[in-house]
């Protein structure tokens, strides 16, 4: 009963504040540093903060809330929202927050951005200590308090880095999201057995030179999406493809630690000394041949060699089927212009260093024989009938015409997101969407002419698509017809030799 009546006091108290003062409008802003904070930390300011309102006579009328952000930069998403707010003019005069170090912990930004809000008749109120910027010994008692902030900041960062250091060597998992393809249970990296799916989809299809934007459709058509939950798009495998995580190693403390305005180079690396590396310290997700063959692929296309940078399809390309017969090595895609016109080659990587006699052979010639055979001696008629079933089954117009419903409603909420903010990362996803359903439009509108019945008589017709499927497709299942049906092709400058699996 006394709480109570000492609410209602304070209440009618506050109110008689507000009359006498009716400028009095304020908005608050609290901040956690980290995502276990965010039930405990901001519940207990706001309360904090929303007593000191009514007990002095404040009106909140703009909250602003920061879960998981340091101080320590002033890039926070919320933190700039207020400043931008403020220079767009806003009908509040005083800020709270709980104290100074949920505002900034960096004495240069504290004095640049508290300056920034006085220059706009704005104060800020820290409610658990109370600093009056009119007064000189006030204003330095906040500067000591903010360099005090700043060096805590430090220690902290360096003690938790030493225990952070620590679990690494134990490969126990270090905070934050885990990789797509594993959760956290007890600290241990485990298989996430659905997201392991997309992450070996992910490396096999970069591995048949399928381009990146075509690796995102699928995944995406399959129902797969990021750790965050959003849509695939070709800049989400960058990081996928070169985490060694996936092969088995653990790593930590590996890129650039963050510069002063919070943001990290991911392109670079620190010393290998500074770096903690666990051999089998997590389980492996695809192969570690197969991790190296995707790490040299992707060194070669940010060379711009061979195919690496090449949009077309190779349906022989990357499958170790196609070797030559100098040298051993295996041949890879590659443009080739001539008067004008850009022909499909396959290229001997040593041809081109000057290592090795064997010329350049057109990819459609090439691509023909070996395709042609394959049909002729491994398929038999049963197993065609089979096959051709199979694609008639991807070319179903159900199937195509509720992909292109969906991904029109993907268009539609980027779209209303974009007339509310602009921004270059929805920009990038709709032009991706875009192309998604121009390409499945363009499926749809084929299908028809492709769908065949079997009999005899269409016998010819189920050949051509098939031959059709294994030389354009780039679908996985294509991909394993051929080495499971190819032991090896070997190439010279007078024949090509064939070796059909038995």
């Amino acid at each position: 009963m006394l709480t109570k009546l000492k609410k209602y006091n304070d209440a009618l108290k506050a109110t008689q504040k507000m009359l006498e003062e009716p400028n009095k409008l304020c908005s608050i802003y609290v901040r956690c540093s980290t995502p276990r904070q965010i039930r405990t930390s901001l519940t207990y300011q706001n309360e904090e903060v929303e007593e000191y309102a009514i007990k002095n006579g404040f009106k909140i009328v703009k909250r602003y809330e920061e879960g998981g952000k340091t101080a320590a930069y002033d890039s926070r998403r919320v933190f700039q929202e207020i400043m931008e707010d403020v220079r767009n003019g806003v009908e509040w005069k005083y800020l709270l927050v709980y104290n100074d170090s949920r505002f900034v912990r960096n004495q240069v930004d504290g004095d640049s951005y508290e300056a920034l809000l006085r220059s706009y008749g704005i104060k800020i109120i820290g409610v658990s200590e109370q600093f009056d910027y009119d007064n000189p010994k006030d204003r330095k008692v906040k500067k000591i308090r903010r360099f005090y902030n700043e060096l805590l900041l430090d220690d902290i960062s360096e003690s938790t880095f030493d225990g952070l250091r620590s679990q690494a060597k134990k490969a126990n998992h270090c905070g934050g999201l885990p990789p797509l393809g594993y959760d956290v249970v007890n600290g241990k990296l485990v298989i996430n057995t659905f997201e392991a799916k997309a992450v070996k989809q992910i490396f096999n299809l970069f591995e048949n030179n399928v381009s990146l934007s075509k690796i995102a459709e699928k995944l995406n058509e399959q129902g797969f999406r990021t750790k965050t939950h959003e849509r695939f798009n070709k800049n989400s495998f960058s990081s996928i493809l070169k985490n060694e995580k996936y092969a088995g190693l653990f790593t930590w403390n590996v890129k650039t630690a963050k510069d002063g305005r919070g943001k990290r180079n991911n392109h670079k690396e620190k010393a290998l000394e500074d770096q903690i590396f666990v051999p089998g310290g997590c389980p492996a997700i695809i192969e570690e041949e197969q991790f190296e063959t995707v790490q040299k692929m992707l060194e070669e296309r940010a060379n711009g060699t061979a195919c690496s940078k090449s949009r077309h399809h190779y349906a022989l390309s990357s499958k170790k089927i196609l070797k030559c017969d100098k040298c051993g090595a295996f041949l890879v895609g590659s443009m080739m212009t001539t008067h004008g016109q850009k022909y499909r080659m396959y290229q001997c990587p040593n041809h081109k260093k000057g290592l090795c006699e064997t010329k350049d052979i057109n990819a459609d010639i090439l691509e023909d024989f070996v395709i042609s055979n394959v049909i002729e001696s491994a398929f038999k008629e049963e197993d065609l009938e089979e096959l051709g079933k199979a694609i008639n089954d991807n070319l179903d117009e159900k199937v195509l015409k509720q992909k292109i419903e969906d991904v029109n409603h993907d268009i539609k909420n980027i779209s209303k997101a974009l007339r509310k903010k602009c921004s270059e990362t929805l920009l990038d996803q709709l032009d991706e969407l875009e192309e998604e359903r121009n390409g499945l439009v363009e499926q749809l509108e084929k299908s028809e002419a492709l769908k065949f019945d079997f009999n005899e008589e269409s016998l010819p017709a189920v050949k051509d698509a098939v031959f059709d499927y294994l030389k354009y497709s780039d679908d996985l299942e294509a991909t394993k017809l051929l080495k499971a049906n190819v032991s090896v092709v070997v190439v010279n400058n007078d024949e090509v030799k064939m070796e059909v699996a038995v």
